[in-house]
């Protein structure tokens, strides 16, 4: 147990490290003041005109009525809503604190009867269906009819409201990358403005306000400098993001700055996208009844490409053709993915230990698919703990060795590590150095 003790001090030792480095560079500025202290102010915001009184158009209510049914404290109310519901689909808006707000998203939901998905008719087959069945016994549900019904309905609005959820998703994904254009203008002119300026600070308290970090607003930032990116609005923010990881990391992102696009050899017709879609083969035009397996094609290929990524990153051969030739099945990964199976970055560096080990990595996968979760057999697991023993213990090293480096340039930071933990690890590195020694004149 000796090593797995060494490696919990070596984890132990980096964290804390790790956690200097990070509030070194993120706590303090420069010179030692905090960061409230050396962040730039950000300019005030602009006053706001004064509002300007006007002359009411508003008459008497009629008797009976009541003046404040469409009001609250935060103003008007859409119209036709009251505070009070006036049937049984509205809400009951006086248990909110903000009804003003709500009534402007709850008033056309409540209003669409099919509208969005085109199916105003099938809208009313679903109510009427509910309406003729939902109050009768299970026992009068015993008709073969009532389930055929129940089946059609169900099969198709599915994939209807599917189909036109992607479509609105797509449209605000590409109201999003428009505004990152207009970010990473406006962070350009901030800079210009005031070079000593914070775009966070400036992003929180001008733009985001509360209603838009600046982590999301990064993303879409990023995005848009991806030349013909908007044409991909459709997939959705969660598989543009990770087909951009992907490729950022293979090197093919393009043309990002103004600059690149001033060179000989700029193409204004390169897409990033197109052609990893061109390298998996997955098709662009999809239907209604397919989009699901539309978007597995997409994360079993983002999957693929980032096993390789994980043999490269390793100086492994890789082949050009973004594969890991007779080593993990593409079939098993389709499998997996399609069946809603979360492969996380754990499960690839599990299978480059097994094939490193000489074991076949896809026996891994198959035990997943067995399973049909991410668990992996007994023997599997006990297999990779001894695996990713040995194999972590150099790896922990490395990234100690290459913190070591870092406090070589950076003394200061000596004083703010605990020499209890350094003694620790010298004597649990001296006990392994011990058991090896031993070990050796054994044979």
């Amino acid at each position: 147990m000796t090593d797995i003790i060494v490696k919990d001090r070596i984890n132990e030792i980096i964290e804390e490290i790790d956690q200097v480095i990070t509030d070194n560079n993120i706590e303090t500025g420069t010179n030692g003041e905090t960061k409230e202290d050396s962040e730039p102010k950000v300019p005030q915001q602009v006053k706001p005109l004064e509002d300007v009184p006007v002359e009411s158009n508003e008459v008497d209510p009629e008797p009976g009525e009541n003046p404040d049914a469409n009001k609250s404290n935060d103003g008007e109310l859409a119209t036709n809503v009251t505070l009070e519901p006036q049937d049984e689909k509205q809400a009951d808006l006086r248990v909110l604190p903000n009804p003003v707000a709500v009534s402007k998203i709850s008033v056309p939901v409540d209003d669409d009867t099919g509208q969005l998905i085109g199916e105003e008719e099938g809208f009313k087959q679903i109510e009427t269906f509910i309406e003729t069945y939902q109050s009768k016994s299970d026992t009068d549900l015993n008709d073969a009819n009532i389930l055929k019904t129940g089946t059609e309905l169900a099969a198709v609005f599915t994939s209807k409201i599917d189909f036109h959820f992607t479509v609105s998703l797509g449209i605000r994904n590409k109201y999003r990358i428009l505004l990152g254009s207009a970010l990473n203008i406006t962070k350009a002119a901030l800079k210009q403005h005031d070079k000593s300026a914070s775009w966070e600070i400036y992003f929180k308290e001008q733009i985001g306000m509360g209603k838009w970090s600046l982590s999301s607003a990064e993303k879409y930032m990023k995005l848009a400098k991806i030349q013909h990116v908007r044409r991909w609005a459709f997939l959705g923010l969660e598989r543009l993001e990770s087909i951009r990881t992907v490729l950022d990391k293979e090197g093919y992102l393009k043309f990002l700055e103004k600059e690149d696009r001033n060179g000989d050899d700029y193409d204004p017709n390169y897409d990033a996208y197109e052609e990893f879609f061109k390298d998996h083969n997955i098709s662009i035009s999809f239907e209604e009844e397919n989009i699901d397996a539309f978007r597995v094609a997409i994360d079993a290929a983002v999957l693929k490409r980032k096993i390789v990524l994980y043999y490269k990153k390793r100086n492994e051969n890789v082949p050009d053709n973004k594969k890991v030739e007779n080593t993990v099945k593409d079939d098993l990964i389709d499998d997996l993915i399609s069946d809603g199976i979360e492969m996380k970055s754990k499960i690839i560096g599990d299978l480059y230990r097994y094939d490193k080990d000489g074991t076949d990595p896809n026996s891994l996968l198959e035990d997943m698919q067995l399973s049909n979760s991410n668990k992996i057999s007994k023997e599997n697991n006990d297999r990779l703990t001894d695996i990713r023993t040995i194999d972590g213990i150099p790896v922990l090293v490395s990234e100690l060795r290459s913190k070591v480096k870092y406090f070589n340039n950076h003394k200061d930071l000596i004083v703010k590590i605990k020499p209890q933990h350094i003694r620790d690890l010298e004597t649990e590195l001296n006990a392994l150095k011990a058991l090896v020694a031993s070990h050796q004149s054994t044979k």
